[in-house]
């Protein structure tokens, strides 16, 4: 098979100057008007049973002085690093380097003013990882706040360009292909911040008057570091001050168009041309080809992302701005920008550009009192626009505590009440909890304090905001009557969760822009729509030509390889993409995408002769059930060797059968234990390494009325439990094993598949553990702080549940102590796969499967799925990729993803053999006639252990495997 890999081309060279770009930060305290502002001094406070993240410690600072004088630490203080010769000159900038081995750089100064300082390195990317750069920040030996462990530094990115420097160029079929993002090596300034839009200013920390030491550590990705500057930029001056320098430098006659998709650079790979087809407005449109001519959407809506153009300005002077934006992705919403020129804000109006909520393109000028703004340009000058917080960071930080405060009272309450609390019994909470009422009251004046500002900012009384005085209510109604609280605690719960969802509302800056026009005061611009009968001529011509459009691809072939995927719509929209604007141009072969249900479907067209040339995203069982019946293409003869290096053994030992390979491992899962940070340190308990510690930990949190999580009844699947996981790794870390070595017969009937067994049932017999519940809503709510599950859930809660942020964590699931000391944490993986079928043979199109699925699963294309699936989707669909190069992509933090790759070095599967529904099938009703007292354990795991070999001795007879196991005891 021959091998394609697909490489960016070498970056040119960039100019040698210091460019500072994204962070040369002017906020004053609150950008908030001061009308409008949750003043501090009308908002309650009290400490937050949390740790110390930097909401708590900001809070703590609040009132100290912002410090706007600003100190280079590499120029005017001591430097040192564990290698001195890591020092070299970059663009002519002297720089260290900073990588695993020379892993840190640390400043001694002085300084004169205590205060609060910003942090900005000024760095310059190196090797392309295509991921951020994470570093870790300490000041006098400790980290000012939790969030410094992992700070981002955000890679510079560029569309790639063909030989005559067009970076949108069209397929064989007329459409525009969307550029490859590459890394754009070059010196950067950036502030660290809050990327969820709680603050207005970046980060702060405090420094008192004298000498400090100062060290950046590497956490992720190479970089070199030119500067090390420390205090906030300049306040930017008011229009009024600004225009003086320039009144009488107006242009007359000029208009230049920028369009938004032809960037010079971005500070995220995600912010690539996009389009619509749905507007004859547009420019550049097409009705019958995709015309690449908008950019963002909500691919930019995180604090920090930022956008640089080059217009073409030819004549210096003063110039009008009009942005063509449209916001339709947050109903009721506004999405603020911040206007740079060359890194700087030319003016305090400048800092929150807002674009209201509408489906329509609308032209976006500055203004200020409805007098229009201009700003000076000259040839060469950049325009930046940076997606920032707006006036809504103070409001909606403060929204952020007073979740935190009424979780602590929920979770209070909850200890004392248990989560099915008894109607009938008082429960005295009011005694339990002496300043109960004080606590609900002080939450519901903030509550609507944060309303009322809200509802000032986006002139409505919006639903979404509604949501706010609706909770208040209901604390002001408990805090009236403590004793109703035990029948409301779910509703109490589901307020939470209404907040926690308005918040992520709130964060998200979504946009979407057309271009934007640089004119002067006697030019007009054109409207941001078009008339009505433009639009109909448009949309009849796109109707017309859809039934007359060629939609083959590639020409010279009439051949195109079937493609099926069991997935959802956005997904596959995102999958053909990539296809048409990747695997179609570099291979020459044309793809027809169809979105299936896979889990029924595909065998039985398979064995109608009715079936794809390639299935992707199969579930690890069905691939030896097609297999068996010779519908597969055997993949041994080719070389894959590239992807075996960059995934598990695990995940392939599901895909053979009969000693041939007949898939390729896509996604690949396993559980590590969750649990709530803020809990376990409020009771004192250790996140629990064994078995043994896991027994403890059941009872202390019993203990305090709150619950453990080991999911067994299965919601997708009722006869196969949810908890075979569990038994696997009981089963594993013992030593033990489902099958016979040749595959014969099944090994349930063993001592240590007993003891394995019986250690599972316990779980729910002794300790009493639910068999069925809501993982995401109890752990949540604080109800279940603890449970072993899939990390797949990560997604969903960094993103669904954004009011316990930083109150959470991951750790390796429990493990068996081996006699040397060390833990054994073995465990079963859930692994999909991508298979040819024998269709694909039949119309001689094996090569080029072989090419795709080959492709589909190499580390570039799973990582750029992965990224573009979570920027469309969000966390909650987060991808869990079996290649380890594109898992290793996607946004962990170093924590997080060190949990990861310790559980992947432990995985272990069983193959896949005739008769696999069975073996899940018993396993489950032995287990679930244990704990119902039907059998004993032992007797119940023997008798369907009896089942299974007959059924696995039937199968291997009816597929001419030999080796039954006739005797059967």
């Amino acid at each position: 098979m021959k091998k394609n890999t697909h490489k960016a081309g070498k970056i040119a060279s960039v100019i040698a100057a210091l460019a500072i770009m994204a962070t040369q930060y002017s906020f004053t305290l609150c950008a908030v008007d001061s009308e409008i502002a949750v003043s501090d001094s009308n908002q309650e406070n009290y400490h937050s049973n949390t740790e110390s993240t930097y909401l708590d410690y900001y809070n703590n600072h609040i009132s100290d002085d912002r410090i706007y004088e600003r100190y280079d630490l590499q120029k005017s203080g001591s430097v040192s690093m564990p290698k001195s010769d890591l020092v070299s000159e970059i663009d002519g900038i002297p720089s260290i380097h900073i990588n695993e081995q020379n892993n840190y750089v640390e400043y001694s100064f002085n300084i004169n003013s205590a205060g609060m300082y910003a942090m900005t390195p000024q760095y310059y990317q190196l090797g392309y990882t295509g991921k951020d750069i994470a570093v870790s920040l300490t000041v006098d030996g400790s980290l000012p706040f939790s969030e410094a462990i992992s700070l981002s530094l955000p890679r510079i990115w560029e569309d790639s360009s063909d030989e005559s420097g067009n970076t949108i160029i069209k397929d064989e079929s007329g459409d525009d292909l969307r550029p490859i993002q590459i890394e754009k090596p070059m010196w950067t300034a950036y502030s660290f911040r809050d990327v969820y839009g709680l603050y207005s200013e970046p980060y702060l920390i405090y420094l008192s008057e004298g000498q400090h030491n100062l060290r950046l550590s590497y956490v992720d990705g190479e970089f070199a570091i030119g500067g090390f500057v420390i205090g906030l930029e300049d306040e930017a001056v008011s229009y009024k001050e600004y225009i003086k320098q320039y009144d009488s430098e107006f242009t007359k006659g000029e208009y230049v168009c920028q369009q938004a998709e032809e960037t010079a650079y971005k500070n995220s790979s995600l912010l690539y041309p996009t389009y619509d087809r749905g507007n004859a407005a547009t420019v550049p449109n097409d009705p019958v080809y995709i015309r690449l001519n908008t950019i963002g959407q909500t691919n930019w809506q995180n604090s920090g992302e930022m956008i640089t153009w080059l217009p073409d300005i030819k004549t210096a002077g003063l110039y009008k701005i009009t942005i063509k934006a449209r916001q339709s992705y947050n109903y009721g919403m506004i999405s603020y920008r911040t206007l740079r020129v060359n890194g700087n804000i030319p003016f305090k109006e400048a800092e929150n550009i807002e674009f209201e909520y509408s489906l329509n393109w609308k032209n976006v000028t500055l203004k200020s009192n409805d007098k229009d703004l201009y700003i000076y340009l000259e040839p060469g000058d950049e325009i930046s626009l940076e997606c920032v917080a707006g006036k809504t960071s103070t409001s909606v930080r403060r929204l952020q505590e007073n979740i935190n405060y009424l979780s602590d009272v929920y979770r209070e309450i909850l200890i004392i009440t248990g989560s099915s609390p008894d109607s009938n019994r008082d429960y005295n909470l009011s005694g339990q909890i002496p300043d109960l009422e004080e606590r609900l009251l002080k939450i519901h004046k903030n509550l609507i304090l944060i309303s009322n500002e809200l509802q000032k900012i986006y002139k409505s009384s919006d639903s979404q905001i509604s949501t706010i005085l609706e909770v208040a209510d209901m604390v002001y109604s408990i805090a009236d009557r403590t004793d109703t609280i035990p029948v409301r605690l779910s509703t109490l719960q589901s307020n939470i969760e209404s907040l926690g969802n308005l918040i992520m509302s709130l964060q998200q800056q979504p946009l979407e822009l057309d271009y934007i026009a640089f004119s002067s005061k006697d030019v007009k611009i054109p409207s941001a729509n078009t008339s009505f009968f433009k639009s109909l001529v448009f949309g009849i011509k796109k109707l017309l030509n859809s039934y007359i459009t060629d939609y083959s691809g590639v020409e010279g072939t009439d051949k195109a390889l079937n493609v099926w995927v069991s997935t959802g719509r956005d997904q596959a929209q995102i999958l053909e993409q990539m296809i048409s604007d990747d695997f179609i141009r570099n291979y020459k072969t044309n793809v027809t995408l169809s979105i299936v249900d896979t889990s029924t479907t595909l065998i039985k067209a398979t064995l109608a002769g009715k079936g794809p040339d390639i299935a992707l995203m199969i579930p690890q069982e069905s691939v030896v059930n097609l297999a068996m019946r010779g519908a597969l293409l055997e993949l041994s003869d080719y070389d894959f060797s590239e992807l075996e290096k960059e995934t598990t053994k695990a995940a392939w030992t599901p895909l053979y059968y009969n000693g041939g390979l007949y898939a390729l491992p896509e996604t690949e899962v396993f559980d590590v234990l969750f649990y709530r940070t803020d809990i376990f340190e409020e009771i004192g308990l250790e996140v629990p390494q064994t078995w043994d510690d896991f027994y403890n930990a059941i009872k202390v949190l019993q203990t305090n009325s709150l619950e453990v999580g080991l999911q067994e009844v299965n919601a997708a699947n009722a006869g196969v439990s949810a908890g075979i996981g569990i038994f696997n790794k009981l089963l594993f870390q013992s030593g033990g094993t489902y099958y016979s070595e040749d595959l014969s017969k099944a090994l349930f009937n063993t001592e240590t598949a007993y003891k394995a067994f019986t250690k599972w049932t316990e779980f729910y017999t002794v300790y009493g553990l639910d068999r069925d519940f809501n993982f995401f809503n109890r752990f949540r709510s604080g109800v279940m702080p603890m449970g072993i599950t899939s990390y797949a859930q990560y997604g969903q809660l960094m993103y669904a549940a954004p009011e316990i942020r930083g109150l959470w964590s991951m750790a390796p699931v429990p493990g068996t102590l081996r006699e040397d000391g060390s833990i054994d944490r073995t465990q079963s993986s859930g692994v999909t796969g991508c298979m040819i079928l024998n269709q694909a043979k039949k119309r001689d199109l094996s090569d080029e499967a072989v090419n795709f699925i080959s492709w589909w699963t190499s580390g570039d294309v799973q990582s750029r799925y992965a990224e573009e699936v979570e920027a469309t989707m969000g966390m909650t669909a987060r991808y869990t990729p079996a290649n380890m190069s594109a898992l290793k992509s996607i946004k962990w933090t170093k924590s997080e993803f060190a949990v990861i790759e310790a559980g992947r070095q432990e995985l272990y599967n069983v193959a896949e053999i005739p008769g696999n529904y069975l073996i899940v099938r018993s396993l489950t009703s032995a287990f679930r006639d244990a704990i119902s007292g039907v059998n004993e354990p032992w007797r119940s795991l023997m008798l369907y252990n009896n089942v299974i070999n007959n059924e696995i001795t039937r199968k291997r007879e009816e597929f001419g495997l030999g080796g039954g196991n006739s005797e059967i005891k």
